[in-house]
């Protein structure tokens, strides 16, 4: 038999407690099949939206290292421009100094028969030409052809510098295919 107490209490807090059992159930209900699917749902709005960002940040990240892949191709073809053009001037510079080189004259003249000369030199004391019939006096054809020379030949530094500075920069920056 249940004791009177139990039945006192019951009917004075069983309504009581069994609308705090409904309420918590109704909860648990609502947070389990209502709630859960609305949170379902936003978790797929929200990875649905990630993954379309995650897509435009791909293309976006390709097409940055595109463009850094080209640029470094133009740097790379600028600087194999200049040190192609600096090569071509430096070639050209040399064929200018070996022409002023060439306008130089030499003349090769024969020596006098009998060896005569007209201002007679020290007692046993050879002269240039007294070894034989020829002899080579050397002279410059113009001033020009010497400035020339001597500007061709501190171009032709400068620019093996300048070239050398180049390749310099190339091999502490970039690796040439």
């Amino acid at each position: 038999m249940i004791p009177p107490q139990l039945t006192i209490f019951a009917a004075k807090y069983g309504l009581k407690i069994l609308a705090a059992l409904s309420v918590i159930f109704l909860l648990y209900y609502t947070y389990h099949t209502i709630d859960k699917g609305g949170f379902d749902r936003a978790t797929a709005l929200y990875e649905a939206r990630d993954a379309k960002d995650a897509i435009k940040a791909a293309g976006i990240l390709a097409a940055a290292e595109k463009s850094v892949a080209d640029k470094a191709k133009e740097n790379d073809n600028i600087l194999i421009g200049v040190l192609t053009h600096n090569d071509q001037q430096i070639k050209n510079l040399i064929s200018e100094r070996d022409a002023a080189i060439t306008r130089s004259v030499f003349v090769t003249t024969k020596a006098n028969a009998d060896r005569r000369d007209s201002v007679p030199g020290k007692a046993g004391v050879l002269k240039s030409y007294d070894s034989g019939g020829q002899r080579t006096c050397e002279g410059e054809l113009a001033e020009d052809n010497k400035r020339q020379l001597v500007e061709a030949q501190f171009r032709i530094k400068r620019l093996a510098d300048l070239h050398l500075s180049c390749v310099e920069q190339i091999e502490r920056t970039h690796t040439l295919k």
